[in-house]
């Protein structure tokens, strides 16, 4: 298969929430269903989701 390189642009709409671990489990998915009840805002959406979840060490 031959190489070929492209150049493409996207966009990101994302979240962002600081909180402690020991809630991570109940403000992931609250911050999920808040993106998801506002995906009406975003314009020419594709429907690709990609979760990033990192939570702070020490």
């Amino acid at each position: 298969m031959p190489f070929r390189m492209e150049s493409k642009n996207f966009k990101i709409v994302g979240l962002k929430s600081n909180g402690e671990y020991v809630n991570f489990s109940k403000e992931v998915p609250m911050l999920a269903q808040e993106l998801l009840s506002r995906a009406n805002e975003i314009l020419s959406a594709t429907n690709t989701e990609i979760a990033l979840f990192e939570p702070k060490r020490g």
